[in-house]
């Protein structure tokens, strides 16, 4: 379970190192469920630009939890613990944290 928690960590801090709109793309697709379409409709961009962000995200994130470096230790951003709560996921918020 420690291993799992680690894992979950590093995904949720490099999910708060995205860009904003990458970031947002990413909760509105994978953690709400929205189509790409629908996302579009949100974030008032075309359903294109959805998917490049989900694209560009999803290897930034792949890059992230596969380099093998531990990032340093810090909250997560208002804006990401806010999404996660909204979404049902605050559970693990409070005691997650990377560790070399």
């Amino acid at each position: 379970e420690a291993e799992l928690r680690q894992t979950y960590a590093r995904l949720l801090h490099a999910l708060d190192g995205l860009a904003v709109e990458l970031r947002m793309s990413v909760i509105l697709v994978a953690l709400q469920g929205l189509s790409h379409a629908e996302a579009a409709v949100v974030q008032k961009v075309s359903e294109g630009t959805i998917s490049w962000r989900i694209h560009h995200a999803r290897a930034r994130l792949h890059k992230a939890m596969t380099d093998g470096r531990v990032a340093k230790v810090r909250p997560l951003s208002n804006d990401l613990s806010q999404a996660l709560v909204d979404n049902g996921l605050p559970g693990l918020l409070g005691s997650l944290q990377l560790v070399n």
